[in-house]
């Protein structure tokens, strides 16, 4: 009986530490990152994952690197064997002495044993050493495109004295340079701690057939690493000699970021092999491999452009941060180790202080809605942020374009409403090929020489005067003056958009962009939100601890209709949702600022276009104020919830309106502050900020309310 106790005890505690251990595996799985390293044969996947054991990890025992000096004597008895097949392809046979056609094919035959205490014969050592020196091998090295010549094969050419010595044992560098193929058995898992969140990187053989394998590892996927070979581009697949290395990589890369798979995962893309492309380069030139590639041996324009191809290549709008990395340098990285080490240390200290002091920082939630927005929300970005880098004012290159464009037809489009026609008869044939232009949505695209000079000579045609009397009368883009004097620049090959461009430029917002700012100890979030009708159920989620709205009116919108909806005043649009935006219980303790823009439109507009032909209950004639006033009451009328309106700095709450040429974003974000120095809790953070802001104290241009 006793024995029996005894027995189900010791289970039951089994039981327990088994529930247990499940239990922190649970919680470790949970914390884990997991990364998916991928790329084609060849890449530097498993340099990679080299590094990491060696940077991150222990680095390799005695026992492990002596279990790679079988691969380290394959490679450099397959690298000779290809360096002879080389020179029997570009000539007959080796010159100079007889010698070196003996060692060439006594390296033919030679064969590399399996067993692990197998060495490498001092004849054949002596053989590839011999060779090495040999003139002809330059030659061949130089034709290393014909065949797959390893990377590495110059390197352990050099050192073949060392690899033959009896006690070899490889080197740390050694075991990065020796290549062997990923087994078709298994996928390589590597563990890196990091402190409280370990990361467990998953190396996945690159061949074809191993590809369905990878289906598995793709669940709670954090990242992927992705590896791309630049050298590759003249070389050809093991498994099918008639597919390029780098189009296969393409195509691969290509499935990897539109998959549903990884909608929510962030791609790092690792351009590998930098060094061997530039020395490549120069002999061995891209654009027989790429023929849409112009820029010659410049080893930055063609490693952009191949990152270009591969960026081309994600539809689903993925986060991918690319990087362009060095054949391995063992000297120069194993001794930062400890380096990389201490940095680790700090950066966890940064991270810890820097959690501390958001845990202190006061945030202030801004909802950015109506016509305009997205003007503001750059505005912002300029005068708050660092501005935009030159990859990201590029980016509007293509945004630019179609605003030029759709600017001219605009143009040619009133000519035939009004029925009138070009003074110039060559002007009335460009005006043809203006309307059937389309712009490209590829960064590539460049606006076509003779399109440039078609929409120049129309907007210099002696009818434009005419056209332009009447453009208040259709909706023709504010910014299209602005757009089609600046023609001639904007078309030239080097154009990069400045940031007069960038504001002026209009685009539909399809989503929702968020712009931090960050004043002492208060961080203001903007989330600019998409005004599109079918957009607007995005929102939801924005409306959570929102503390201010910004509504921007467009008072030159009072004559055109909103595009998804034809018969629908914009004008008319925007009164409705902002209706519903200050009724709403979402918002009933925000603060509501009103920015009514295009002043200098609408009064322009409003001597040709009267109010009263939309809002018939209007009676002030062309009045620019009288109208204005009459629009931001219609405006105040919507306020049901009974809102405080203050048309002054300072208001403890409700809705503030400001009325002024275009909205002063420096002053709107000052009136957000000091509505929020009215509240105790943000007082102090509020008035710090308002001292940091540029631009001091402002003269304000209000309306009467």
């Amino acid at each position: 009986m006793g024995v029996n106790v005894s027995t189900a005890k010791l289970e039951q505690e089994r039981s327990m530490a088994i529930d247990k251990e499940i239990e922190e595996a649970r919680k470790r799985f949970r914390k884990e990152i997991k990364v998916l390293l991928l790329g084609t044969p060849g890449s530097g996947k498993s340099t990679i994952m080299k590094q990491m054991k060696i940077v991150c990890g222990d680095g390799y025992t005695p026992d492990e690197r002596a279990a790679f000096r079988l691969v380290v004597y394959e490679n450099l008895v397959d690298s000779a064997k290809d360096l002879v097949l080389t020179v029997k392809k570009i000539r007959e046979d080796y010159g100079g002495e007889d010698i070196n056609r003996k060692f060439a094919a006594q390296i033919l035959e030679y064969k590399v044993g399996s067993d692990p205490s197998f060495r490498l014969t001092p004849d054949i050592a002596n053989a590839i050493q011999c060779l090495w020196k040999d003139p002809i091998t330059t030659t061949a090295m130089g034709s290393s495109s014909e065949l797959y010549l390893p990377d590495s094969a110059s390197y352990f050419f050099s050192e073949v004295q060392r690899i033959a010595q009896k006690d070899y044992i490889p080197s740390e560098k050694d075991v990065l340079k020796a290549k062997a193929k990923t087994k078709p058995k298994g996928i390589v898992e590597t563990r890196i701690d990091l402190g409280p969140m370990p990361v467990l990187v998953l190396d996945v053989s690159g061949q074809r057939t191993e590809r369905k394998k990878w289906i598995h590892c793709f669940e709670a996927v954090t990242s992927i690493i992705f590896c791309a070979s630049l050298s590759d581009y003249d070389q050809v697949l093991l498994e099918d000699k008639h597919q390029n290395r780098m189009a296969e990589s393409l195509i691969l890369f290509e499935s990897v970021v539109n998959s549903r798979w990884f909608l929510r995962t962030s791609i790092v893309l690792f351009l590998t092999k930098i060094d061997v492309f530039k020395s490549k380069l120069a002999t061995v030139p891209l654009k027989p491999y790429f023929p849409e590639y112009d820029g010659g041996a410049d080893v930055n324009k063609a490693a952009k452009y191949i990152l270009w191809r591969y960026m081309q290549a994600n539809r689903a709008r993925l986060s991918i941060y690319p990087h362009c990395l060095l054949s391995w340098d063992m000297g120069a990285n194993i001794s930062t180790k400890r380096k990389v080490e201490q940095e680790r240390a700090q950066r966890s200290r940064d991270i810890d202080k820097q959690i501390d002091a958001d845990s202190r920082r006061l945030e202030h939630k801004v909802l950015l809605l109506g016509s305009g927005a997205n003007t503001v929300t750059k505005q912002m970005r300029l005068l708050y942020r660092n501005g935009y880098s030159f990859d990201e004012l590029a980016a509007f290159r293509p945004v630019i374009y179609k605003n030029l464009v759709d600017s001219a037809k605009g143009i040619v489009l009133i000519m035939k409403n009004i029925g009138v026609e070009c003074a110039r008869e060559i002007n009335r044939t460009y005006a043809v090929q203006i309307l059937d232009y389309e712009v490209g949505n590829d960064l590539a695209f460049r606006l076509a020489p003779d399109i440039a000079n078609a929409i120049d000579s129309l907007w210099n045609d002696p009818i434009i005067a005419t056209v332009m009397d009447h453009s208040f009368e259709f909706d023709l883009p504010d910014s299209a003056n602005y757009f089609l004097s600046e023609t001639q620049r904007i078309s030239q090959g080097d154009y990069v958009p400045s940031y007069t461009d960038v504001l002026k430029a209009t685009a539909r917002t399809t989503g929702i962009m968020e712009t931090r700012i960050g004043l002492g100890s208060l961080s203001i979030s903007i989330f600019d939100v998409s005004d599109l009708r079918s957009e607007r159920r995005k929102w939801i989620h924005c409306f959570d601890c929102v503390g201010s709205i910004m509504f921007c009116v467009a008072l030159s919108d009072y004559n055109q209709i909103v595009e998804e909806g034809k018969s629908q005043n914009k004008m008319a649009e925007s009164l409705l949702l902002f209706e519903s935006i200050v009724n709403s219980h979402y918002f009933s303790r925000a603060y509501v600022f009103l920015l009514l823009d295009k002043i200098d439109v609408f009064k322009a507009k409003l001597a040709r276009v009267p109010l009263e032909r939309y809002f018939p209950e209007y009676t002030g004639g062309t009045d620019s104020n009288e109208a204005a006033k009459y629009i931001l009451r219609k405006f105040t009328e919507a306020n049901r919830a009974k809102l405080s309106i203050y048309p002054h700095p300072g208001a403890t709450g409700g809705c503030f309106l400001e009325y002024a040429n275009g909205p002063d974003i420096n002053k709107t974000v000052k009136y957000i502050l000091q509505s929020l120095a009215q509240n105790n809790r943000e007082r102090l953070a509020a008035l710090l900020a308002i001292d940091l802001m540029v631009g001091g104290e402002d003269t304000l241009l209000l309306s009467d309310s």
